[in-house]
């Protein structure tokens, strides 16, 4: 029986070996495989699906991978007629275009249903919960489901709260510097009353990021300046800053200073410094994609490493779709 070695890159399936014959996968933005091509980089075969992942054609007649739609994420077929492939926490089924189990994290995550009906934009290659920023999702700040062994919740809350701390040295500098960004959660979960549940319970978490200014410098004498780091200090602004959990793309008007990858905005009611009006802030996760130096702009707040970056994403996500909070304060000192 002939043994396949699949070849990964950063979690991703990009291609297989069969008794030495490598063939590669083409893939779209969705992380399914679109085409399959052999070594000499002829194509071999093309694919295209459905928007619940049903092939709608295909070219070609060499053997198909194991990984097609959304396949590349580690989403594997079956062969099954209505459960056609494998995401790791339960079965999907493009005929029915839905699950064939019940979510884990049920009743907070929809039961049966296929990233909340739009296939041609997310996916969930874990069976628990749509990706975050086009990427797989943790489970950061994710909220606790159960009560004790008995209890469900009706409904899920939280209210949040955002400290960034970076250091200044003492003397004059032209250099990043690093600091802190810590995030204060306070879940809040109603329950059916019963004999042993109480009608609401609160838990307090908190989860921490290293954080840096951007690629651009530190340069100050006496306290902040226009130049000096990614934001003002809060007592810059009328009140504290506005972080939205949307997660923004970089083609959107207002954040196109390069191929900035992902990040979240950061929104003040309103800050002057000096003569000039600044308004362009954000959480920047990943900094310019394929650079290793996790830089990013002015009016950024930057983490590193990667996995820094992916824990940020999945956390700030989290919390927009299982409790709803769409921001948080975040108060911005400078020691």
């Amino acid at each position: 029986m002939p043994v396949t070695n699949y070849h990964t890159v950063n979690g991703r399936t990009i291609g297989e070996t069969t008794d030495g014959v490598r063939t590669d996968y083409l893939t779209d933005a969705l992380s399914s495989v679109t085409a399959t091509v052999d070594q000499s980089q002829n194509v071999l075969n093309t694919y295209r699906y459905k928007p619940y992942g049903g092939l709608l054609a295909k070219t070609g007649s060499s053997p198909d991978p194991r990984f097609l739609w959304t396949g590349d994420t580690g989403s594997r077929t079956t062969g099954l007629a209505y459960s056609e492939q494998y995401n790791r926490a339960r079965h999907y089924g493009s005929r029915q275009a839905s699950w064939t189990s019940v979510d884990p994290l049920w009743p907070v995550a929809p039961p049966l249903g296929y990233v909340s009906g739009n296939p041609i934009r997310y996916t969930d290659p874990t069976g628990l919960f749509l990706n975050s920023c086009g990427h797989e999702r943790d489970n950061v700040c994710m909220p606790p489901i159960a009560f004790g062994e008995c209890c469900m919740p009706l409904s899920i809350e939280s209210e949040a709260e955002g400290r960034f701390s970076m250091h200044l040295p003492e003397r004059p500098v032209k250099t990043r510097s690093l600091g802190s960004f810590v995030l204060r959660v306070t879940w809040i979960l109603r329950y059916k009353p019963s004999k042993y549940c109480p009608e609401e319970s609160r838990r307090q978490a908190t989860y921490s990021w290293i954080a840096t200014t951007s690629s651009n410098t530190l340069n100050y004498w006496g306290g902040w300046r226009e130049e000096n780091g990614p934001i003002p200090p809060s007592d810059a602004v009328s009140d504290r800053w506005g972080v939205s959990t949307k997660c923004e793309g970089a083609s959107l008007p207002g954040m196109v200073l390069g191929d900035e990858g992902y990040k979240f905005a950061i929104s003040p009611e309103e800050v002057w410094i000096g003569t000039q009006k600044r308004d362009l802030f954000r959480l920047h996760p990943d900094g310019p994609v394929g650079s290793d130096r996790w830089s990013g702009s002015w009016g950024c707040i930057v983490f590193f490493p990667v996995t820094e970056a992916r824990r940020l994403r999945s956390c700030l996500q989290n919390l927009r779709d299982f409790s709803s909070l769409n921001s948080f304060k975040l108060n911005v000192t400078y020691y």
